[in-house]
């Protein structure tokens, strides 16, 4: 399957991967939005097709306190002193399974498969 990868599944104990829904990290470069489409490649040549649901960020700060300490006491125009370990995590709604670890943007030809419309004249009326 062509495409960038952007990212890979992330299953953790308090957080599995569903057949509903599924998590993954991206890279620092990666721009996504809500509703953008992706697709996962699994193993045996399966594919998921997943709508992207709740885009997070989060850095190793323990607190908005311990952040707001660390930049001069709230002072917008002081330098940071230290720059933040941080990442992306996003969520996922899967909206199509079809035979189930990179993760692609889906380009417009494979919309139709993900959203289960196969007659092509469906997808441009939308």
């Amino acid at each position: 399957m062509a495409g960038k990868i952007i990212g890979k599944i992330a299953a953790l104990e308090k957080v599995p991967t569903t057949i509903d829904n599924f998590c993954f990290w991206t890279d620092k470069d990666t721009l996504l939005n809500p509703f953008d489409m992706v697709v996962v490649e699994h193993l045996h040549e399966s594919v998921t097709y997943g709508v992207v649901e709740e885009i997070s960020h989060i850095t190793d700060s323990d607190s908005f306190l311990a952040n707001f300490i660390s930049d001069d006491f709230g002072d917008l125009d002081a330098p940071s002193t230290t720059d933040r370990i941080g990442m992306n995590y996003v969520s996922a709604w899967v909206v199509s399974v079809l035979k189930l670890f990179n993760l692609r943007f889906v380009k417009l030809r494979g919309c139709h498969h993900g959203m289960a419309l196969t007659n092509r004249r469906v997808l441009h009326s939308i």
